[in-house]
């Protein structure tokens, strides 16, 4: 799919110098893009899904009292990334009939091209970077769904990964989750 969004007056929170942030209005900001999405089943047990998104956002025109140059004006709109994707492979393992619950496993890629976190590249700045974080988890499914216990490891290979103001992410992480559906009787 293809999209276009015209906005007004876009309230966005700006990167300042000294790790300070602050609320500006975009007066007019234009962005144009592209998504793509596929979902491939090689077997009955095993999905894959593709995403992945291209968005160009431009600005258009600031307040006077934005503190925003107006040399600003046709640049891309930082802190925001303009290209990511996803790879998601969810496997259910068939070792058991369905009446007597269900593993399931799933692999999963994140991919974000850099980024600039300011409209102004200094010497003393650098760009947020390109970040791709692998996670894997598996799922047990008691019969009929009533409960289930996950685990989960995000960033397997402790990849570097950064928010959008260039806060390091924790690295490595694991989670054990459980969960109980409780219904009327």
């Amino acid at each position: 799919s293809f999209f276009y969004r015209n906005t007004s007056n876009k309230i966005f929170l700006l990167n300042s110098t000294f790790g300070n942030s602050q609320y500006v209005n975009f007066s007019a900001t234009e962005t144009t893009g592209a998504e793509i999405n596929a979902t491939y089943q090689p077997i009955n047990d095993w999905q894959i899904a593709v995403n992945g998104t291209y968005q160009n956002a431009i600005l258009k025109d600031v307040a006077a009292n934005s503190g925003i140059s107006s040399n600003s004006i046709g640049l891309r709109i930082p802190n925001e990334p303009y290209l990511f994707a996803n790879v998601i492979s969810d496997y259910s393992v068939p070792i058991f009939p369905k009446s007597d619950g269900e593993l399931k496993l799933r692999y999963s890629l994140n991919y974000i091209h850099s980024f600039l976190p300011t409209f102004e590249q200094s010497a003393h700045q650098s760009d947020i970077p390109t970040q791709t974080i692998h996670n894997l988890s598996t799922v047990w499914l008691a019969p009929k769904e009533r409960w289930s216990v996950g685990l989960e490891c995000r960033n397997i290979f402790n990849a570097r990964a950064f928010d959008n103001f260039n806060v390091q992410k924790p690295g490595r992480s694991i989670y054990i989750k459980a969960r109980l559906f409780l219904e009327k009787l």
